[in-house]
């Protein structure tokens, strides 16, 4: 009675994959620097994924938490094998919740987090998303020299309560820290220190 817990996994089998390959436009193998791809249906590929959620009450107490994981790979022409692109990282959510005995609010503190990415497709290491060379805007880091998207954590806080019964009130105030990070495969970084309220009405 005390822990609510639950697995849950997957297995992808892919043929025709759609993949990337190199091309040419009009006769240029390249275009501002950049090499010239196509997306073509070619390979096969396999995803794996795994999440796990667990939660544990004690009276006016909850703690849960969650993880997720998942791995690509795709067969290349040549028999080689390597990762699928943007594949996301190991990632999750552990958070403390506390409820008032009458029901009328809560406060809940929590912290997502995610490792990080090394596992890159070859298009992902010409991707500036994942790769790019902080000392040379608008170029990617050169062979080996990516190190993908690093891991990050933030801290977040919520509270809340209920305006009879119809409203409630949230006010939440998320990456306390001001954690500097993205999301894997992301073109923008994350918001900063964050102060939202919002306000629930049910008909």
């Amino acid at each position: 009675p005390w822990l609510d817990a639950g697995v849950a996994g997957f297995v992808s089998l892919l043929r025709d994959l759609i993949d990337e390959q190199d091309a040419t436009w009009e006769g240029q193998s390249q275009v501002g620097g950049k090499n010239v791809k196509q997306r073509v249906n070619k390979q096969e590929g396999r995803y794996v994924g795994i999440e796990a959620t667990a939660g544990s009450g004690w009276r006016n107490w909850q703690l849960d938490g969650s993880v997720s994981w998942v791995r690509g790979t795709v067969d290349g022409a040549e028999g080689e094998t390597y990762p699928a692109r943007r594949i996301p990282p190991v990632n999750g959510r552990v958070g403390l919740r506390w409820q008032h005995p009458s029901g009328a609010g809560y406060a809940e503190g929590f912290v997502r987090w995610a490792a990080a990415q090394d596992q890159l497709h070859p298009g992902d290491r010409q991707d500036l998303r994942i790769c790019a060379d902080p000392d040379r805007p608008g170029t990617v880091r050169a062979g080996d020299a990516c190190a993908g998207t690093p891991g990050w954590a933030t801290l977040n806080l919520l509270v809340g309560a209920h305006l009879g019964k119809l409203a409630s009130l949230e006010i939440a105030a998320l990456n306390l820290t001001d954690a500097r990070y993205r999301l894997h495969g992301s073109g923008v970084l994350a918001a900063g220190l964050d102060v939202r309220a919002r306000i629930r009405v049910r008909f």
